[in-house]
């Protein structure tokens, strides 16, 4: 059996209000599609807002950590996330990626990680 099959899977998408399309076209791809479906595989949006009352908010497949929304602060934003995801999911590997992925921002995107 090989991992994909075998292994729990909690794939993190980062995201943030301004990228919301970027999101929404993701979550249309055949990619999505296919591992939404998959029974071990959980995927998750991850948001930040540094005024929430808690330290994070979960519902709904949306995980929300109490840090600013900011680019310098993405290694706070990562940590939390981590920090949160462990206390709440079962998981063997944690895979995280940005929505911005899908509009190919950087151009230097590998040719064997295809939504499509």
């Amino acid at each position: 059996m090989s991992t994909l099959s075998t292994s729990k899977i909690l794939v993190c998408i980062y995201t943030c209000e301004n990228d919301v399309n970027s999101l929404n076209e993701l979550k249309e791809t055949e990619w999505y599609k296919k591992y939404s479906q998959y029974k071990n595989i959980t995927i998750i949006d991850v948001y930040a807002d540094e005024n929430i009352n808690q330290e994070y908010n979960y519902k709904n497949n949306e995980l929300t950590v109490k840090t600013e929304e900011s680019y310098t602060n993405l290694s706070i934003k990562t940590y939390k996330m981590i920090e949160t995801c462990i206390n709440l999911f079962d998981f063997n590997f944690l895979i995280k990626l940005d929505s911005a992925i899908i509009k190919n921002k950087y151009n230097h995107i590998n040719s064997k990680f295809s939504f499509e």
